[in-house]
Order: C-alpha cells, then structure tokens, then sequence
C-alpha cells in the first residue's frame, strides 16, 4: 500500500469513530469546514509536494555522500541510529512548533491552522500554504544536522501524518486507556487543549509524536475538563470558521495575549 492509500485509510479510519465515539461536541456544519480543510491541504500540497521532496532528497543525498550528521558521528548499531534520528526529529519539530507560536511572522501562517472553529481529523489537514513553504528548508535542517538516511526519513515521515491525524481527532478514547498513553504520546486530549481559544492555552502540548518535550519544557497541560473547551482564536469564538480565502490571508501577528 502507497503512503497516501495508507493515509486515506487512516483519516476515513478516524473520521468514522469521531461520529460514534466524538470527544466535543460540533459548533460548525463538518461538511462546510471540512471542503475548507481539504481545499487548503491540496492548495499546499500542489505548491510545496513537489518542492519537499525534491529539497529532501537532495539534503540526504548531499549528508549520507559526506557522512554528516549527528547520528553518523556516533558510534551506533543501525537501529539505534535511527531509532534516535527518529526521537531527535521529534524534538527539533517540537521546537519549530513553538517557534511558530512565538514569532510574529511565522505565527501570521500558523493561526489559520487554530481559526478553525471545531477540532477533528480535518483539521490535521489545514495548515496555511506559506507555513508549509517555510517549513520546507526547516525539514532540509533536520535531515542534515542530525545526518537522517532516507529510510529513517520516510518512517519518520509516514509516523509523523499518523501522529498529526490521531491527535487532531474528535475521538473520546476510554479513559483509563487515553490517561496511560497520555504519559507517552500526545493524544487528542492533549492537543485539543493546545486549541483551546484561550491565550494560555496556546502555549501548551507543543509535541506531535512524544510528550516528554512538554514534560521537560513544562509546558505539558492535561487538567482541562475537554466539555468547557471552546475551540479556536480568542478573537473568532462565537463566528465560524472561516472560508478558505480568509483563511489564505495572512492573520495579524496579535495573538491575544
């Protein structure tokens, strides 16, 4: 099965659990906000698809030809080295992730991400264009500095959209079940916090595979009682999501804080 087969599977996946086991309850019609989210993820993928993978590929041709990168200077098994290089991706994303909270230009791309107005596996699919550009020489950065061979990138990349897709999702998992693997992962509790239209909630649960970066930053929140969340910006609660154009549009820098 092809990567995207494989994705697709996992999104319809959680998109019918979402509708017998959902987490909150909807403000917005899905269907309106999901054409929203879909729109936006093809517009990024038509731009910046071909571009990655062309960047990507010449970043690990250009490290593995030279031996670069930290996991080739240290003496590991094969397996450790990218069992490591995987964990190591892991925390560079996390701090990428809070960079685009905290710089005002990056986060006028990463707040049409959090307009949405409702938190589902849809949403695992809106970020901006100009976010995904940008993040492109970033991707390029932790494939050389941490010296990542291609088959530790495509593991990487293929646990990265299924990490993204399950902790975006509207899915109340049991709750002994979600309380244990919530000290390993980041689970859609956790994240659903994260959007919370709440400032200082912004500034929570940065992880995307892992927790313990949240653990070591303290920035890990879990105590939100998920029925009081309201989802979204500080400033766009009580609207609705907006349309894909408004959503295109560079937001203001102001964060509400």
């Amino acid at each position: 099965m092809s990567r995207a087969l494989f994705l697709v599977a996992v999104l319809g996946g959680l998109a019918w659990v979402e509708r017998r086991r959902p987490l909150r309850a909807r403000t917005q019609p899905s269907g309106r906000r999901t054409a929203i989210n879909l729109a936006m993820a093809g517009i990024s993928a038509v731009v910046t698809g071909p571009l990655q993978t062309a960047v990507l590929d010449r970043a690990t041709t250009w490290a593995e030809h030279r031996r670069f990168g930290l996991t080739r200077w240290i003496p590991l098994p094969r397996w450790l080295a990218r069992m490591t290089g995987v964990i190591l991706l892991d925390y560079t994303l996390w701090h990428w992730h809070r960079a685009n909270h905290h710089s005002s230009s990056l986060w006028s791309m990463h707040a049409a991400h959090h307009a949405d107005l409702d938190l589902d596996v849809s949403t695992a699919l809106r970020f901006h264009v100009g976010e995904m550009l940008a993040s492109v020489p970033v991707r390029a950065a932790q494939v050389i500095v941490l010296g990542i061979d291609r088959a530790t990138l495509r593991a990487w990349q293929t646990a990265l959209l299924v990490a993204i897709a399950f902790h975006h999702a509207n899915v109340r998992l049991p709750a002994r079940f979600e309380s244990t693997l919530s000290k390993l992962l980041i689970t859609p509790r956790l994240h659903g916090i994260h959007h919370a239209a709440k400032p200082d909630r912004l500034d929570t649960n940065f992880g995307t595979l892992l927790v313990i970066w949240d653990v070591l930053h303290g920035t890990r929140e879990s105590e939100v009682e998920q029925a009081d969340l309201a989802i979204g910006l500080p400033h766009t609660v009580g609207g609705r999501t907006p349309g894909l154009l408004d959503s295109l549009r560079l937001a203001s820098s102001h964060r509400d804080t």
